[in-house]
């Protein structure tokens, strides 16, 4: 087992141990669920999240209950709801699930709300949706319409659209692989043994780790939770060494909880940030996208 992936299983078996609980997966947030499990997380998540990430849900969600005209509708297994307040300048959509097993549950939940200046923002509150039921759910609407923020509000016709993918600058194949900065306490002890440990030293350190290095500098001084912890346990290491070496019987070092704390707290704000960001739009930016689509589909 390679050392990356050796530390993925760590991290959980750590959970274990703490308190004896994983995700419950009928219940929890998918955002949550990949945070605790990494690379471990369920097949399917990262592509679940991408798919909110392209706003394609909320999209399915409008354009269903546009067709019907209605504010709540049940197709099979499925209920697709509109909540609008009094002063109708905010909105929810959610989407439930029943069966025989688990009884009714919400697999998604947006919040909208719209200002004075027609201005409106859009958070994902609730994902407890698999790859499954999306494909379900794009299937009832059968991508007849694209979001429309203003029919959302006001109740206007949409019109059809195709959701364009996103470019990421380096490839994510699951949750685990979502770099995050590297920890402070590793950098600063990385930096300090390389520098006045001596050629042998370096050479130890950096052993195999060419992939770790270039993917720091490739994303930006980021890395993921596993391989920190390679180098967080090379670092111990070598000062369990030199202690030893100098006839010493303990050495300063900070307990890995506490920086496993720090780096999934920071994997969780990059899952939210990435995957399901709160969007603002304005009236004039919704004009714009508008135009463009329409100017896309005189060229075709």
């Amino acid at each position: 087992m390679l050392g990356v992936e050796r530390q993925e299983f760590l991290m959980v078996a750590e959970k274990l141990a703490d308190n004896g609980n994983l995700p419950d997966l009928a219940k929890d947030d998918i955002r949550d669920i990949g945070n605790t499990l990494g690379s471990l997380a369920p097949a399917g998540t990262i592509k679940t999240l991408e798919t909110f990430k392209q706003s394609e849900i909320l999209t399915s969600l409008n354009s269903i209950l546009t067709q019907a005209k209605k504010d709540e509708v049940t197709v099979g297994d499925y209920t697709i709801k509109r909540s609008l307040n009094f002063e109708g300048d905010k909105a929810t959509f959610q989407a439930f699930k029943t069966s025989e097993e688990k009884g009714t549950q919400e697999l998604v939940r947006f919040d909208l709300s719209k200002d004075n200046e027609g201005n409106v923002s859009r958070q994902v509150t609730k994902i407890n949706i698999s790859d499954y039921d999306i494909n379900q759910i794009k299937f009832i609407a059968q991508n007849t319409a694209k979001l429309d923020y203003d029919q959302i509000f006001d109740s206007k016709q949409p019109s059809a659209s195709n959701p364009e993918p996103l470019d990421r600058e380096v490839p994510i194949k699951n949750i685990g692989d979502i770099p995050v900065k590297v920890h402070p306490y590793i950098t600063q002890e990385w930096a300090d043994i390389t520098k006045k440990g001596g050629l042998e030293c370096r050479e130890t350190m950096n052993q195999g780790n060419e992939e770790i290095l270039r993917k720091i500098k490739d994303n930006d001084g980021k890395l993921s939770i596993a391989e920190q912890r390679e180098m967080y346990f090379k670092i111990i290491t070598h000062k369990a060494s030199e202690a030893e070496k100098q006839g010493e019987n303990t050495m300063e070092f900070v307990p890995l909880k506490e920086i496993m704390k720090d780096l999934q707290e920071w994997r969780k704000k990059e899952i939210t940030q990435q995957y399901t960001p709160i969007e603002n739009t304005s009236p004039k930016q919704r004009e714009t996208t508008a135009t463009t689509q329409k100017a896309k589909e005189i060229e075709i």
